[in-house]
Formats: C-alpha cells, structure tokens, sequence
C-alpha cells in the first residue's frame, strides 16, 4: 500500500500526484525520499551496533513457522481482497469476490515497481477491463486507504504502549481514535453523497452502503490481527519471544505497516516499516530480535506477494478471464 492512491474528487481540483503544482511534488518527493534515507540510515548504524547481539535462530521450528506466517499473510491478502469487494459493492459495482480476489492478489506485485503505486493502476486497469466504473473503482482505493489507516491506527494505539508510559499511551489512544472517527465519518458523507449523485449499475439504500462499509473496516481489523500474528508466530518459534508479547508486537506491527504506507515511493514500504519495527522492538524484546525479526517478516512477505501473484494466476485461469 501506498499514500500516493487516486483521489476522486470534484472537478478542476488534483486527483493524482501528477495533477498537483509542480512546486509541491517536488517537495513531497524530497520528504519522501528522505524519510526513506533516513530510515535506511538508521537501520544500517543499528545493525552496526547491535549485529552481535543477533540471536541464534532456533532452526527445528523454523520451517513450521515461516510456512505458518506465509499462510497467515496469504490469509491476509484474501481477506483484503473480500474487503475491496465489499467496497465496489457498496458503490453499486456488480462486483463478486471471484473476480475481485484473483485481480487484488495479481495486482500486488505492483507495490514493488518504483513509485508504490502499481498495484492501484492494475487494480484499476483489470476492473475497467471487467465492465466497472474507473470513478467508483478509484472512489473504493481512497475508502480502502483511509478505512484501513483508521483501523490501524485505533488498533495500535489500543494496543501498543510506548516507551514515553501510560500517559503518553492514553493520549495516543485518544487522539487516534478522534483522528479515526472524522477520517471515516467524512469519507462516509463524500461517498454518499457520490454514490446518491451517480447512476450506480446496482442502486443501494443508504443503510446498504453503511453495513457494507462497516463489513469492510472489520475485515480491516481481521488482516491486522492476521499479520500481527504472523509477525508472533517468527517471533515466538525462531527467538523465543513470550506469546504474552502479542498485543504489543501486533500493534507495532500495524503502526510499521501505517507509518510504511503514509510514506509515498517507498516500494511496499521498504526502509521505513523496517525502522519504525526496530525502534520498537527494542525495549520490547532486545535489540537483538529487534535487527532478526523485521528481516525476516520481510522476507515473509515479499516471498507471499510472490504467493499471492501465483494464486491469482491460477484463480484467473481456472475463471478463464470472467467479468465481474
């Protein structure tokens, strides 16, 4: 995922990265690129300091729990492709999770092309191939990254405290939820006031679109738990990190994942999600695991993306190129 996804908005007024002044994308850029220096700087003066403090992996499980992890990410995937579906439904798209599923878990391995956007652009493409609306195709990626970004954030915040303590925890916790309700809140108002305006191919009452919206952020609060567990599973079975770590390691987890997203052209993240997982794994759980563990989940995922793209194929193969 990636903050660089199409806005929809009125016209006249930007819509991609492309469509802002020129002044602005190059200052956007600059702070991307060196959000990402610094990130990569600071996870190679942490390997440097703490490369002893490595620990040893404990290699008889660890065969079990890479393949467990993979399953998890997969898992992960799927859901968020059931979650997109929900999304094109509720803007009346004739959608059905048979189509949406091969073309989401195909369309992934875009995020790793430079500018982190590639996976939205196939997403588009193969929805308009399949007969959907490109307006409501691009209105579902702007839902997807704000539900998703306030799900997270209310989950990592509820779940995982920081080093600066309790106080600092609860403030956290409030402001993210506040942060949540007005994202979604306003989202919810833009997309009805869209969707009452359009000529939908499937016209939904307005407590419709609000169930199916509600589906789709709970799906959100599924994929979380399903790569928080990931991340527990490498965590316990490889360095010996106690399952009584989970609802931390999960939130930090999510709050890498957000911080990776909000960064646009870090390819899947790259850099950033790595230093953010570092920084908070170390009064968590040692430095050591703290440099072992995101290598790892990184290679976890990145081998599932190439997991996903082999399903989908197989999944789009096996529909013999069917619509929605």
């Amino acid at each position: 995922m990636s903050a660089s996804v199409p806005a929809v908005s009125s016209p006249g007024s930007p819509r991609t990265l492309a469509d802002l002044p020129a002044g602005l994308r190059w200052l956007i850029r600059l702070l991307s690129a060196a959000a990402v220096a610094a990130s990569l700087v600071y996870l190679a003066l942490f390997a440097r300091r703490n490369a002893a403090a490595l620990p040893p992996l404990a290699w008889s499980g660890a065969a079990v729990a890479t393949a467990g992890a993979l399953l998890l990410y997969l898992a992960t995937l799927v859901n968020a492709a059931f979650a997109w579906n929900l999304l094109l439904r509720s803007l009346g798209e004739p959608s059905r999770a048979g189509w949406a599923v091969p073309v989401h878990l195909l369309s992934q391995v875009g995020k790793y092309l430079p500018g982190n956007v590639g996976h939205y652009v196939g997403r588009v493409a193969l929805a308009a191939r399949a007969g959907l609306r490109a307006p409501s195709v691009v209105l579902t990626l702007a839902m997807e990254a704000v539900g998703s970004l306030s799900v997270g954030a209310v989950l990592a915040a509820a779940t995982w405290t920081p080093p600066a303590g309790p106080f600092a925890h609860r403030g956290l916790l409030a402001a993210a939820i506040l942060l949540a309700l007005a994202a979604t809140s306003t989202l919810a108002w833009h997309v009805g006031r869209r969707a009452a305006a359009a000529e939908p191919s499937q016209p939904l009452s307005a407590r419709r679109r609000t169930l199916l919206w509600l589906a789709a952020l709970a799906l959100y609060a599924l994929g979380f738990v399903f790569q928080g567990t990931a991340a527990m599973l490498v965590a316990h079975s490889l360095f010996g990190v106690a399952w009584t770590s989970f609802p931390a390691l999960a939130g930090l987890y999510t709050a890498a994942w957000a911080a990776g997203f909000l960064v646009p052209g870090a390819p899947a993240g790259l850099g950033v999600r790595e230093a953010v997982l570092v920084s908070g794994l170390g009064p968590l759980s040692g430095p050591g695991v703290a440099l072992a563990l995101p290598l790892v989940m990184r290679l976890v995922t990145t081998v599932g993306d190439g997991l996903g793209f082999a399903l989908g194929a197989a999944l789009r193969r096996e529909r013999k190129g069917g619509g929605a």
